[in-house]
């Protein structure tokens, strides 16, 4: 550090601990300044800036101080060197100084100095920010060199005009006790000649180090972000905003200190509720235990259509603890990838938030892009294969896996590029009429074209609660996993039938490639969802089917039903079977007299359909069948054309052949043993051949129903009890040797085979 001997006026050099008390001189330079190398020339003394050095010294001497440091003339600036080193220790060098002059050099003697301090020069500049700040005693001179107060006896006025809290211009509290925001923002209204001073100057309120490139400009407030991220987890360094247009690209770092000009007085979250762990990376900020990142519904001014906003809060002002009115400050986010983000937009203001109005995104890492050209790159690549769920006022999506690859604001999945074989799902409440059914949608990308699979998660809540649970555990699922411990899911198809309070019902999904130009100008994959609905029709006759053979029946509650077996369209047998046919109420059988009554009274009514007179059973109107003096009728006026294979009727021939050709007709695949019904022989077969397909054994015993789990073998008393089992921790798979525990059958069978539980066992 080299020093002016303020009796010879001559430059001494002192290294370390061995540095004598000094005084120190603050200013806005002029022209005419003298240099490091002009001090010991004879023609110093004719420079305007000669003046300063002279009026410094002689103020330190009758301070008692017998040595002074001025920032023109004390740095070799020739040195690269020497002037890093003195950047970087400035604000520890007027921290240390005895006495700070402050010489005002716009300031006129004789006019009141309360009244023109606000506008002097010196407030405005990016050097003098840490030359305020830093030194314990501050004194003013105007331009004539006259004593005209302190920092203490101007602290109010210097605060109103600075916006730097009193505490500090008084020393009573540290620049560090603020925020990242709060301190950015004492410099947003400061300028400095060359751009990268920005940066630099502010290297000592937030006690970081780091090398100078003069040249570099911008880049070298980014890399102040780059030394505070560092150091600090502080999220308010995000806390800025910019003139840009709601829609325009954002950067995830301010460009400069003006970016912060609105952000005085944000405070930091506390870190018992919010202590992120967060670090620069190639591929931007990797953010990891973040527990509030949300999701919240906003509509759009233009069309009133809701959209999804994801946002990070990011700290707030006032304090919901004291009871008054706070405001919480976030940064909100666009998703561009898996678990990657981007700064979308200005900063939200939400006064007194509710939790009730966003929902929290379960993700436990996830990264902001940094750079605005990058992300864009970034997005075009995953958004190529991606799957849109457009919005449809009969599908709603309630919950997805994996998280970290659904986008909320563009309603899609993204393309798994890293794994092929990953899961992706989404369970959803489907509205028919006054009922609702609830669907699964998964979908594959081991192919070129991804596949779609769809089924009812209330007839397979095993199913679906295995799939989410993953979620809830904390690890996605693959359709590794799912062929080692579902296989039966992977039977599904795009479409599912079913029927809910008197609606039957298919629901089928298909994708379809094509331009969503709300999303991208590229072709991405649309999930497109069929719906049709129709009458549930009362069922008049049994009916089992096989691959090769349909057989129908009909008995009373207590005699035997008689199966006739139909191979094509050719009677192929018949059987008795004991079973009782329990149809009755309203639409359905009545048993009166022991005669097989469907009609009438507690039967069904049908117009120009069935109906019992005088005792005989009579079919007949438009289309049906005719049972008249004991002869059975068919074809013709109130005839009938039924498929053999599917048991639909049509009102003429034409109807039944177009029927037989429409791909609608497909065969049925039933397991004679299950009954359980497949779309083609292929599936079929699987299913033949798969551990799934093993005999049941029924008990003929009358006593409580009793619900096991088929993984872990414990049993339930009830079919809620064992769903709740399923999606909790406790259903884990044990090793019996080493107590170790696994979350699926899968596991604990690699773990044996493994030759560290082979070591075990030695």
């Amino acid at each position: 550090m080299w020093l002016i001997n303020c009796s010879t006026l001559r430059l001494e050099k002192f290294i370390g601990v061995f540095i004598p008390k000094y005084a120190i001189l603050s200013h806005t330079w002029e022209s005419e300044e003298v240099t490091f190398q002009e001090l010991a020339l004879p023609s110093a003394v004719y420079k305007k800036g000669y003046f300063k050095i002279r009026e410094t010294c002689i103020r330190a001497l009758r301070h008692g101080l017998q040595y002074a440091w001025i920032d023109t003339c004390c740095i070799d600036k020739t040195s690269s060197t020497e002037l890093a080193e003195s950047i970087n220790s400035m604000f520890q060098w007027y921290q240390n100084a005895e006495k700070c002059y402050v010489f005002l050099c716009d300031l006129r003697s004789g006019v009141p100095a309360e009244d023109r301090l606000a506008m002097c020069r010196w407030f405005t500049r990016g050097w003098t920010l840490q030359e305020l700040i830093a030194p314990r005693e501050v004194r003013f001179y105007d331009q004539s060199w006259q004593y005209i107060g302190t920092k203490k006896d101007f602290s109010g006025k210097i605060s109103s005009v600075t916006s730097i809290n009193e505490d500090v211009l008084l020393g009573n509290r540290q620049p560090k006790i603020y925020s990242v925001a709060t301190r950015m923002s004492w410099a947003a209204h400061r300028e400095t000649t060359r751009t990268e001073d920005l940066a630099y100057s502010l290297l000592g309120i937030f006690d970081v180090n780091m090398p100078l490139i003069y040249g570099e400009g911008v880049k070298a407030f980014r890399r102040l972000q780059d030394e505070i991220v560092k150091h600090s987890n502080d999220l308010t360094i995000f806390a800025w905003d910019q003139g840009h247009d709601q829609g325009a690209p954002w950067g995830l770092f301010a460009l400069s200190p003006a970016g912060f000009a609105e952000s005085n007085g944000i405070q930091p979250f506390s870190r018992l509720s919010l202590d992120p762990v967060f670090a620069m990376t190639n591929k931007g900020l990797r953010i990891d235990n973040l527990k509030f990142i949300w999701k919240v519904p906003v509509k759009n001014d233009n069309s009133g259509s809701e959209t999804t906003r994801y946002f990070i809060p990011l700290g707030s002002r006032g304090s919901r603890r004291t009871g008054n009115s706070w405001t919480e400050i976030a940064m909100q986010l666009r998703k561009i990838g898996p678990d990657v983000f981007v700064r979308d937009g200005k900063l939200l203001l939400t006064a007194n938030p509710n939790s009730g109005d966003r929902t929290r995104v379960t993700l436990l890492n996830f990264y902001l892009h940094a750079t605005i050209l990058e992300s864009h790159v970034f997005e075009g690549s995953r958004r190529h294969s991606a799957v849109h769920f457009p919005r449809h006022e009969k599908f709603k999506i309630q919950e997805v896996i994996p998280e970290s690859h659904w986008d909320d604001t563009s309603r899609l999945f993204f393309a798994p590029l890293d794994d092929e074989t990953l899961v992706l799902a989404a369970s959803c409440a489907v509205t028919l009429g006054d009922s609702t059914v609830q669907v699964v949608v998964c979908i594959y990308f081991g192919t070129d074209i991804p596949l779609c699979r769809i089924f009812n998660a209330e007839e397979h809540n095993r199913y679906s609660s295995w799939l989410f649970r993953h979620k809830r555990l904390g690890h996605d699922v693959t359709w590794d996993d799912v062929e080692a411990d579902l296989p039966e899911i992977l039977d599904f198809t795009d479409k599912v039938e079913g029927s809910a309070e008197g609606i039957g019902y298919k629901i089928s999904v298909v994708l379809k490639k094509g331009v969503v130009t709300s999303i991208s100008n590229d072709e991405i994959y649309s999930l497109n969802f069929g719906f049709v609905t129709h009458p549930q029709a009362n069922q008049i006759s049994a009916r089992r089917s096989s691959k090769k053979s349909v057989w129908t029946g009909s008995g009373t509650s207590d005699s035997n039903v008689t199966w006739n077996g139909f191979s094509g369209r050719s009677l192929g047998g018949s059987k008795n079977e004991n079973v009782r046919v329990l149809m009755g109420g309203p639409g359905g059988m009545s048993i009166i007299d022991g005669n097989v009554l469907m009609g009438g009274p507690g039967g069904m009514s049908i117009i120009d359909g069935m109906s019992i007179i005088d005792g005989n059973v009579r079919m007949g109107g438009p289309g049906g069948m005719s049972i008249i003096d004991g002869n059975v009728r068919m074809g013709g006026p109130g005839g009938t054309y039924e498929c053999d294979e599917c048991d639909r009727s049509f009102g003429s021939q034409q109807a039944l052949n177009q029927h037989l050709n429409s791909p609608a007709h497909d065969p049925v695949y039933e397991c004679d043993e299950c009954d359980r019904s497949f779309g083609g022989q292929q599936a079929l077969n699987q299913h033949l051949n798969s551990p799934a397909h093993d005999p049941v054994y029924e008990c003929d015993e009358s006593h409580d129903p009793v619900y096991e789990c088929d993984e872990c073998d414990r049993s339930f008393g009830s079919q809620q009890a064992l769903n709740q089992h399923f999606n909790s921790p406790a259903h884990i798979f044990e090793c019996d040797e080493c107590d170790r525990s696994f979350g699926s059958q899968q596991s604990l069978q690699q773990h044996l085979n493994s030759p560290a539980h082979n070591f075990i066992r030695r």
